[in-house]
């Protein structure tokens, strides 16, 4: 029946929008218990007095078809004169394809019912479903378009990034996307064969935008350029969104063919924080592990009164030998611990960033930045090659004690020293071993690591600069 439909409204479609001329007419005619097909749906007539079985169901079902005849009407109206290419019109044909086809699909249904009702039950009900859902989700989107420009907001197919929706209003227009997303999803994986036209997929894509839900505007621009990897738009859309993605990270760097414990990694930072004085610490994974998120924050001293809403996060994504570490400065996240790590980054988005530095607070100068990212650079070198297990907690604890501490929390006498007593140079001097007597390392007994000859305390297990297992 499938294919059958298929080639019925190609072919139908053909003839209502020959190059030559454009015909708009109705498919049905529905009135006095009579549901009529037009010959560009098959023909025929259905009398609701002769069913026997289901009469509210097909009534229901000729309610809902006349109702989507009605609309692709009117859309036939309004797009009688645009040019072929014009975006505008292809959205328009792809949804009078699917009309095409769903009342096709009913005619047949409805055929079928009048000879086998009791084994056509179900497939009625399925049309009729899908029906109200073509429908349903055609409403909402005009009905977004139309609150889209009340906020002054163009809902067509390229981004306008100048305007954003009042966040009085976010919430409105979050529920209303997430039916549209429901419906687009069913219908998609129905047995009827519904496809959506990639302008409509970039205006969700967009609606997705304008709500500061960039991570799944991307995921829609890319189910488009995976049919179609030539759409223009699509791309302008993609690069948009990922150029302002990209930027809510201050800093940020790729490793590759490191072979870093993420979860040690992140142990490491949560326990920088900690030394540093960071009243309160939440990390996040996502279930693959393959994402992990941290929140830090100063509060409870006067200081640190107008930062105290504010956060350090720290977003670690990718495997061992390829992932990236983020750095930014933003709104303190409630509830974190029940999110995954993406959900943490997009409401640390949504929430607001402001560039690390600005504000009040010793956590936002230049000189914690980048005494941060030097820890996290000599934790990433150090914990190179080490054995991926984090489960075992001697792997952690004898790791700790052999490489250099975080230094102390900044004084405001500390604050004013030169740039170059950084943690960088801290830890590079830590471990110089011409600094070092003979004997010692700060006090401890010592070897020599057995593959690049550094000094390192005799229970070391791994060498803190080269960090190979010593025997």
């Amino acid at each position: 029946m499938i294919y059958l439909i298929h080639h019925l409204h190609t072919k139908n479609m053909a003839n209502l929008f020959s190059k030559k001329q454009r015909n708009c007419v109705k498919l049905i005619n529905y009135q006095k218990r009579q549901l009529q097909f037009s010959s560009d749906v098959g023909g025929g007539t259905f009398a609701l007095n002769n069913f026997s079985t289901e009469v509210k169901r097909i009534e229901e079902a000729s309610e809902v078809a006349k109702a989507l005849d009605d609309y692709q009407y009117h859309m036939c109206k309004l797009h009688q004169n645009f040019k072929d290419d014009d975006p505008k019109f292809k959205e328009y044909l792809q949804d009078q394809k699917n009309v095409l086809k769903i009342i096709t699909a009913l005619r047949l249904t409805l055929s079928a019912f009048e000879r086998d009702p009791e084994n056509q039950t179900q497939s009625l009900s399925r049309i009729i479903q899908t029906m109200q859902k073509l429908l349903g989700m055609m409403d909402l989107m005009e009905e977004e378009n139309k609150s889209l420009e009340e906020n002054g907001i163009d809902a067509e197919l390229k981004l306008d990034t100048k305007v954003r929706i009042p966040k009085t209003r976010i919430a409105e227009h979050e529920a209303r996307i997430k039916k549209i997303e429901q419906l687009r999803y069913e219908l998609e994986n129905s047995e009827d064969g519904i496809s959506l036209s990639d302008e409509k997929k970039l205006k969700i894509g967009n609606y997705y935008y304008h709500t500061n839900n960039k991570e799944k505007a991307a995921k829609v621009y890319d189910e488009i350029l995976q049919k179609n990897p030539n759409n223009e738009i699509a791309q302008k859309n993609k690069k948009t969104v990922s150029d302002q993605v990209n930027k809510i990270f201050e800093k940020e760097e790729r490793w590759r063919n490191k072979n870093v414990d993420l979860n040690l990694l992140a142990r490491l930072v949560e326990e920088f924080f900690e030394r540093d004085n960071f009243k309160k610490v939440e990390t996040v994974k996502d279930p693959d592990s393959k994402h992990i998120h941290i929140q830090a924050r100063k509060g409870g001293t006067l200081r640190a009164l107008a930062a105290s809403k504010k956060a350090v996060h720290i977003s670690i994504k990718g495997s061992p030998n390829d992932f990236t570490v983020s750095m930014a400065m933003g709104e303190w996240v409630n509830n974190m611990v029940m999110m995954t790590a993406t959900a943490a980054v997009t409401a640390v988005f949504t929430g607001g960033l402001s560039l690390l530095g600005q504000g009040a607070g010793l956590i936002l100068n230049a000189r914690f930045r980048q005494k941060l990212w030097d820890f996290i650079t000599d934790a990433i070198n150090s914990t190179s090659k080490l054995p991926v297990d984090t489960d075992d907690e001697s792997v952690f604890s004898s790791y700790a004690q052999s490489r250099p501490h975080p230094p102390k929390p900044e004084t405001p006498h500390d604050s004013k020293t030169d740039s170059s007593d950084s943690f960088s140079s801290h830890i590079k001097e830590s471990q110089t071993t011409e600094n070092l007597n003979d004997d010692t390392i700060q006090g401890q007994d010592t070897k020599f690591c057995v593959y690049c000859g550094t000094k390192i305390p005799t229970n070391a297990m791994f060498c803190s600069k080269c960090g190979k297992t010593q025997s």
